[in-house]
């Protein structure tokens, strides 16, 4: 009888092969999905973050709040109230203090100027603005020759003011000068004048020269 040969298969080896075919295929297949997934939930939250831009509002079509009753008693801003001095002094009379005030300032002003030896023109333009017409002052002391020592007034503060019966003011005024000597300046002591002033309506002119008095 012939012996029967057999041939065997290596059943093993074709398993492996087929499993790890379908392996490979699957891992391709999941990766393309997963990458398919991941860039259409990058697109979509990247283009949700975005803001449409709003459409431009013509002027026209803001609304209107309609007017309700009248406005004439309506307070208006103060930011926005433009008032000229001059509208301010038609027809209302200046306030008595307020002038008397500016007496004051005004004999101080001119005391200032008066005692100041700068060798400036203002400084003398503004003494001849501050007289009143008809006042002789002869040569002021600023224009003598030789000139005078220069000198400044550090203060002049006004304390007293006393009405004379034909209508002038007497204005006392404490003042310190600082003048010039050959090692430098040097501080004066405090002196004390009286300046005789007149009103003219809203304007004050000097009407005497200061004289120097005891405080």
């Amino acid at each position: 009888m012939e012996s029967e040969e057999f041939e065997q298969i290596p059943w093993a080896n074709l398993v492996a092969q087929q499993t790890d075919g379908v392996d490979r295929r699957l891992y391709i297949a999941a990766g393309v999905i997963g990458l398919i997934v991941v860039v259409a939930f990058g697109a979509r939250f990247l283009g949700g973050g975005a803001q449409p831009t709003p459409p431009p509002v013509s002027v026209l079509e803001m609304p209107v709040a309609p007017v309700v009753g009248t406005q004439a008693n309506s307070p208006t801003p103060a930011t926005s109230m433009v008032i000229a001095e001059a509208d301010l002094r038609i027809d209302e009379p200046v306030d008595a203090d307020l002038l008397d005030r500016f007496v004051e300032v005004r004999a101080e002003w001119f005391v200032t100027d008066w005692f100041t030896r700068d060798g400036s023109d203002e400084t003398i333009r503004s003494i001849e603005r501050a007289l009143a017409p008809g006042v002789a002052t002869g040569d002021l002391p600023h224009t003598t020759t030789p000139p005078p020592p220069v000198t400044f007034v550090e203060w002049a503060r006004a304390y007293r003011t006393e009405a004379a019966p034909d209508g002038r003011l007497d204005v006392t005024v404490a003042y310190r000068a600082i003048r010039e000597t050959g090692d430098g300046f040097v501080r004066e002591p405090v002196r004390i004048v009286v300046v005789s002033l007149t009103r003219d309506g809203d304007l004050v002119f000097v009407t005497a020269l200061p004289m120097e008095v005891d405080g």
